[in-house]
């Protein structure tokens, strides 16, 4: 799928979660499936490359989190990303607003016998856990899918937004609006 050439955007349509718990836009031509269990979540991904996605889900928690939970949270998102075959952290960030932690890390690790190259942002509000990963099926497909992987990660909303109320980017890390 890579290329030298920018993707285009056709087309652009709102998911908004059928609980309201988030909302994003992404691309018309892209495929949508929709996941429950533990979490609820949905993924898209370009026609005919599911291993590059853009990919959010909730988890309702057993407690609200905290802003004293901050350095247990981080320990446990870095025990995770431990667990990836030869993972390498190109970038991290972290925002506390009040209670609301936002983690943002770039990364790529070794699955399939692939390089992949993934974006991950972990936001804890209250008592929900949202995820929201971009994730390109090599490092050349993250590259070539980043100006619509960073549209999709910018419009992304938490709880209570439908996606079609508001089309504005957030001020910090990537969206959280009320």
């Amino acid at each position: 799928m890579a290329s030298s050439a920018s993707p285009v955007f056709r087309a652009v349509r709102p998911y908004n979660h059928h609980n309201r718990l988030f909302s994003f836009w992404y691309s018309l031509d892209w495929e949508l499936s929709e996941f429950g269990g533990d979490s609820e979540g949905v993924r898209v991904s370009p026609p005919g490359a599911s291993a590059t996605t853009f990919y959010a889900e909730v988890r309702e928690l057993p407690m609200s989190v905290t802003s004293s939970d901050l350095s247990t949270l981080r320990t446990g998102l870095e025990q995770g990303l431990a667990k990836l075959t030869e993972c390498h952290v190109e970038s991290q960030n972290e925002h506390l607003d009040g209670d609301q932690l936002e983690f943002e890390r770039i990364y790529r690790f070794h699955e399939a016998s692939t390089v992949r190259k993934r974006h991950l942002l972990v936001y804890f509000k209250d008592r929900w856990q949202y995820n929201v990963v971009c994730q390109g099926a090599t490092e050349e497909d993250f590259a070539y899918w980043l100006p619509m992987f960073d549209f999709m990660r910018l419009t992304f909303r938490l709880s209570g937004s439908d996606a079609t109320s508001q089309f504005t980017p957030s001020p910090h890390l990537n969206a959280l609006q009320t």
